[in-house]
């Protein structure tokens, strides 16, 4: 399916710079900018681009994915003829998502395997490597770190800034939120206990003793797992694509993002905390633009 895209760029700080770059990775795939406009009435500074494009809509999520990584920006991705209504759900990845960090990294400081560990973590979510693969030698890099580390961490780990707000205003508006993560079960269940998710679908650790055994419990949440689990979630609250969004930031995000009519590309954790921030809540103003 192709056709006629509307691409928004918020950032907490505007700046062409970011315009001109995302217009040039646009251009890079084969599509054309037709139209730019400045979204009136927004908290953050928005530009929306019109954008005329022949290739599937994954392309151009793939080609977007890296300018959240390389500037401090938000993206969202909608066809211009997709039906626009009430959101009925919201799914998140976690890492770098949710929490600005990779929560594996953060793990293999710990377990001191931390320059191999940044090095897996970048291929898989740059794509360069496929994820099944790269996590099972992520996870096995692992094997023998207590379980009371991933506890300390789950303790600590850096929230993005907003999260309580928006998922005020989530149940106030009667839209459910899922997290949906190919990382450990451990953290996506404590955030959702915290912040009041209603679905969870991670991987999850073998524990032996109260230490990791190097191997994974269950089914790896790759990318298809994401994408179908977003499926069977939208069948079972009776919800199309026009009433989902979906939030995340690298390769294994992308067929979830795909199936989603709202598609949102958002990195928390790859710009210094000197750098302005946008708040997790400025997912709210790209749902509404219109």
């Amino acid at each position: 399916m192709n056709g006629n895209y509307r691409v928004y760029i918020t950032a907490a700080r505007a700046d062409l710079l970011h315009v001109a770059a995302v217009c040039r990775a646009v251009e890079a795939i084969g599509a054309r900018v037709v139209q730019f406009v400045r979204e009136a009435d927004t908290y953050d500074p928005c530009v929306r681009l019109s954008v005329a494009y022949k290739g599937a809509k994954s392309l151009l999520i793939k080609a977007l994915m890296p300018m959240a990584r390389m500037y401090p920006i938000m993206l969202g991705i909608r066809r211009e003829d997709a039906p626009v209504g009430r959101i009925g759900l919201v799914a998140f990845d976690l890492d770098s998502t949710l929490v600005r960090t990779e929560i594996m990294n953060e793990l293999a400081t710990a377990h001191e395997c931390l320059d191999k560990m940044s090095e897996l973590t970048e291929a898989a979510m740059s794509g360069r490597e496929e994820f099944p693969d790269n996590f099972s030698r992520r996870v096995s890099m692992l094997r023998g770190l207590p379980l009371t580390k991933l506890e300390e961490l789950s303790a600590s780990l850096p929230i993005v800034e907003g999260l309580s707000s928006l998922m005020r205003k989530f149940k106030e508006q009667g839209i459910r939120s899922a997290i949906i993560s190919g990382g450990f079960r451990l953290y996506s269940h404590n955030i959702k206990e915290r912040y009041g998710f209603d679905y969870i679908c991670t991987s999850e650790a073998e524990v032996e003793n109260g230490l990791l055994t190097g191997h994974l419990s269950g089914t790896i949440v790759d990318a298809e797992v994401k994408a179908e689990f977003l499926r069977s979630l939208a069948k079972e609250l009776s919800l199309s694509p026009a009433e989902i969004v979906a939030v995340g930031d690298g390769a294994n995000d992308v067929p979830m993002l795909d199936f989603s009519a709202g598609s949102i590309i958002f990195n928390s954790s790859a710009h210094p905390p000197s750098t302005p921030q946008l708040r997790i809540e400025a997912i709210l103003q790209i749902m509404g633009c219109r």
